[in-house]
């Protein structure tokens, strides 16, 4: 194989890799958003809890009550972590909707008009206590999960703050008549909503359509399907052509190695063994196909070490064929390279001893190693 071919074969193998890993890197990345776009729903919808990725989630309109607002019904739309100190009349909050007896008697100060300026109370010591008092008898927020109260999607129309600085949200639907009977308290609300950005809140709700699921979960996984088996049948293809090399039933002039670049399916215990039982005419031949690709480039000084071991053992092998083996286990550092190359060296042996061809020679020796391995 000449400078050009191995050139040719090399580039072509690099760019199909190349492709190769992009396409999976995007369709990967799809599936993955996909998949916990899907669980986000479906825990937020069953386990009534907001499950967020760096502070951000997605939650569904359940009803008609924010129609007005431009939020329909079964409209995916992306919330956010709140910040309470930040909230302010008009933003549009996820709590739940729920009276703590506890709060019921407390009396309630509104600030919305001066909330840019408000500042909690300084407490005293007996405050304090009472705060501390009043926060132990109060109803938490896993609490009122596991009491089944579900996730309301609504505007804030007024703030209100107890003695103790603590704040408790007015709200109502847009498309309601009156504002909600309940006062949120801020340990209650756990989202506020996320205006549109770049068109995500588009995108979400597309990718649950069926069209979204299609597009995008299930073209991507067919694709994926596809890719990975015409792989395994690249696979499949150079590993026979490997053994008809190694059987000696093609030659290695065959027009099929102006098309793939069978470096990708033999091991370098392979190449050895390729080299070794070819006849003397064609070592030279041999050479080229399997390593030329060294031969003609700018090589590391740990490719080059390795250069220098091939001649090395292609002079032991002119004169010994056994002591060709033996320099290759000595010299060879990697255990299952080493492996390999034990495993050859015995099918080379046996071959010639009991004159057995190639596949029953290789599978006595495999046979020898494993019981070897055992003991």
């Amino acid at each position: 194989m000449n400078k050009q071919k191995v050139n040719n074969v090399k580039n072509k193998t690099s760019t199909t890799k190349c492709l190769s890993l992009i396409f999976n890197v995007i369709f990967y990345v799809i599936i993955v958003v996909a998949i916990i776009f899907i669980i986000f729903l479906y825990v937020g919808q069953t386990k009534n809890r907001m499950i967020s990725i760096f502070g951000y989630s997605v939650a569904v309109i359940q009803s008609g009550s924010m129609i007005d607002g431009g939020f329909n019904i079964g409209e995916k739309v992306i919330i956010k972590k709140v910040n309470i100190q930040k909230l302010k009349k008009d933003d549009i909050i996820v709590f739940y909707k729920y009276s703590d007896p506890a709060d019921v008697k407390l009396t309630k100060t509104e600030i919305t008009d001066i909330i840019d300026s408000y500042v909690p109370p300084e407490l005293s010591s007996d405050k304090q206590l009472e705060k501390d008092i009043l926060n132990e008898a109060r109803i938490t927020q896993n609490e009122v999960i596991e009491k089944g109260e579900k996730l309301i999607f609504h505007r804030i129309i007024g703030i209100y703050v107890d003695e103790y600085g603590t704040k408790f949200f007015q709200t109502k639907g847009d498309s309601n008549n009156s504002a909600d009977k309940v006062l949120i308290r801020e340990d209650y609300v756990v989202a506020e909503y996320c205006d549109d950005v770049a068109g995500l809140t588009w995108f979400i709700n597309f990718v649950s359509t069926p069209w979204g699921i299609i597009i995008f979960v299930l073209i991507p996984l067919a694709f994926l399907v596809f890719t990975q088996l015409m792989s395994l049948v690249d696979t499949v293809n150079g590993n026979i052509l490997v053994k008809k090399l190694l059987r000696k039933q093609i030659s290695i002039d065959d027009k099929i190695f102006k098309k793939i670049d069978i470096n990708e399916y033999l091991n370098e215990a392979d190449k050895l063994f390729l080299y070794y039982s070819f006849p003397n005419e064609e070592k030279e031949k041999m050479f080229e196909f399997l390593w030329g690709y060294l031969k003609n480039s700018d090589l590391n000084d740990s490719q080059k070490e390795y250069v220098n071991k091939l001649y090395t053992s292609f002079d032991i092998l002119k004169s010994n064929s056994k002591a060709f083996w033996g320099y290759w286990l000595t010299n060879c550092e990697d255990v299952t390279l080493k492996k390999n190359i034990n495993t050859y060296a015995m099918a080379s042996v046996i071959a010639e001893k009991e004159q057995v061809g190639f596949d029953k020679a290789y599978e006595k020796a495999l046979k020898i190693c494993k019981e070897t391995k055992k003991k």
